[in-house]
């Protein structure tokens, strides 16, 4: 029987195959894994009931707030985090977001190439201990899922240029505060790990001029509400709107804004764009969704637009659809301009009564218009991934 044994042990090391020791478990099995592994490897299993709708590219979020297990296994040592789907020796494109070996805190991404209607999704999440570097390819993740902006906003803000980091190919930076200390926003835990809080006094995120807003596309992010007050997050301006201040409360048109925006009572939020009389806070057009319970919580909102159709969707249930006014195309030319307060102007007394009061993270724009399965997929995954997949084992690889 040790004889058989030995030649099948022989038979699997010539095929690739290592062994692998449960942790707590002295029995030995044979295990299929990227070559060169040593270290610790997790299934992480999406039941096909989840899913709805065939998606393509989808980035997947993989993250906990703690795992003992982990950095009890780990010490103090840092490891290569990548994935494959299951079994498979060919690694996805993924981000790493934030780890911690002390607490095993965790915040990555990775792309799966494809979900299918009842069909089960297992990945393999690896903590190799070998030394061996691996490219995990992330602007790759976010090129593939057609996403041309993601800012995922755990930094710490020092007011310094290009700070706050877009992990997308476009690698539009942004800086807190236009560099002023006293408009920074603050580093926060979200659910996501870690956001951004503003605190309605003119604090935001400035960003260079680029991306400018393209006829198709979609945009989400989460966002905390504190308290009631008329609050937006200011995202695209054109040239010539209240963003550089030609003409600034002059009572002539500034041309297009888009903002997400939360009413006075928090009863209600949406999208508003071309914007009249900056000074004064009118907009000729907006699109509401009503009677919306998300203040004190964290929320997903997104919005997607093909062409003069748009729909608002709010933790991933669709709350309103539209159309833009024929006059919404000349607002292509608008760029992403501020986060936190629709005015990037340091000090400007309008743009602290406009500013956002509570928390935002995970900020992502396309330009491909989403089905309501992606929002949908995209929120149960971050809200709680801990109950989105089925985790198994950590497990011993070597």
């Amino acid at each position: 029987m040790l004889k058989l044994w030995l030649v099948l042990a022989l038979g699997l090391a010539s095929c690739g195959f290592i062994d692998y020791e449960r942790l707590r478990e002295p029995e030995l099995t044979p295990e299929r894994t990227t070559s060169g592994v040593r270290g610790f490897r997790m299934r992480l299993t999406l039941p096909g009931e989840s899913i709805r709708a065939a998606l393509a590219n989808f980035p997947l979020f993989v993250g906990w707030p703690a795992k003992a297990e982990l950095s009890e296994a780990l010490g103090a040592a840092l490891p290569q985090i990548f994935v494959t789907l299951a079994n498979e020796n060919t690694l996805l494109p993924s981000e790493i977001e934030h780890f911690d070996p002390n607490t095993g805190a965790l915040a990555m991404w990775t792309l799966v190439p494809r979900l299918d209607v009842g069909r089960t999704l297992e990945l393999d999440l690896y903590f190799d201990l070998s030394g061996s570097s691996r490219d995990t390819q992330v602007q790759e993740l976010w090129s593939r899922a057609g996403i041309e902006g993601v800012w995922h906003l755990g930094e710490v803000a020092q007011g310094s240029e290009g700070e706050i980091k877009d992990s997308s190919a476009q690698v539009v930076h942004g800086q807190g505060g236009s560099g002023s200390t006293a408009l920074l926003p603050e580093q926060a835990p979200s659910i996501l790990g870690f956001g951004q809080r503003f605190k309605g006094d003119g604090g935001h995120i400035r960003f260079p001029s680029g991306q400018a807003l393209a006829p198709r596309g979609s945009i989400s992010h989460w966002i905390y509400v504190d308290t009631p007050g008329s609050v937006r997050i200011g995202y695209y301006e054109s040239s010539g709107s209240g963003s550089d201040f030609d003409g600034f409360g002059t009572g002539a048109t500034q041309a297009y804004e888009w903002h997400s925006a939360v009413g006075d009572d928090l009863s209600y939020l949406g999208l508003m764009w071309n914007e009249n009389y900056p000074g004064v806070a009118q907009f000729n057009a907006q699109l509401w969704g009503s009677n919306l319970m998300f203040a004190g919580r964290w929320a997903h909102l997104a919005a997607s637009w093909d062409g003069l159709d748009v729909r608002v969707f709010l933790d991933g249930v669709q709350v309103r659809n539209g159309t833009l006014p024929a006059s919404q195309a000349a607002s292509a030319i608008a760029q992403f301009r501020s986060l936190g307060t629709s005015k990037d102007a340091v000090g400007y007394a309008p743009a602290r009564v406009r500013s956002w009061l509570g928390m935002i993270d995970e900020l992502q724009i396309s330009r491909l218009p989403r089905d309501p399965e992606w929002f949908r997929l995209s929120q149960a995954n971050q809200r709680d991934p801990m109950l989105f997949f089925v985790l198994g084992d950590l497990v011993r690889v070597r």
